[in-house]
């Protein structure tokens, strides 16, 4: 499998977990708000530790990888940049912003493309990560991706991969922070 074809899986985006009270009914938004904006986001490597896919057309399991790891930079209270790593390299086109919203962290649209080797192919991933922090050393995430193809051979590319053009999938993951 190709770093290419792994960039896919990489906009794995993080799913909030925040904890709510039966009391709680009112003010669900302003709760999680207020747990996240309370935590600081710790700049530097998140280890991935586990994941799982949902909502899956992309035959996710068998054609994509995850993340090993996210990189948190530039955080200031509410906001941060994020970048997707696996084995050490930017699953990315670039670090995407992410800003808190209604009790989690969403980040702007991260891309990713490439092309199949010896193949007129073109892949083109796009998706939205959203993050919950719910320590300083522990977050979850979700990705909600979109997967296109171009090219000539993409009906021969998505029988190979078992998938077809475009699929949606979603991936959902724990992390933990890794201090290097």
């Amino acid at each position: 499998m190709s770093m290419n074809t792994l960039s896919l899986l990489m906009l794995s985006a993080l799913t909030a977990c925040g904890t709510k009270d039966s009391d709680d009914s009112d003010d669900t938004a302003a709760t999680g708000q207020e747990l996240n904006s309370a935590v600081p986001q710790q700049e530097g490597r998140w280890a991935v530790t586990e994941g799982s896919w949902t909502e899956d057309q992309c035959n996710g399991p068998q054609t994509l990888q995850p993340p090993t790891s996210v990189e948190i930079s530039d955080a200031l209270p509410g906001s941060f940049s994020l970048d997707l790593i696996y084995e050490g390299d930017s699953l990315i086109d670039a670090p995407v912003a992410c800003s808190l919203q209604g009790g989690d962290y969403v980040c702007s649209e991260a891309t990713a493309s490439w092309s199949v080797d010896d193949m007129d192919v073109n892949i083109s991933l796009t998706g939205i990560n959203t993050l919950t922090f719910s320590s300083e050393s522990t977050l979850s995430g979700k990705a909600d991706m979109e997967v296109t193809c171009a090219g000539s051979e993409c009906d021969v590319a998505g029988e190979y991969y078992g998938i077809s053009s475009p699929c949606t999938t979603t991936y959902n993951w724990m992390g933990i922070y890794t201090p290097e």
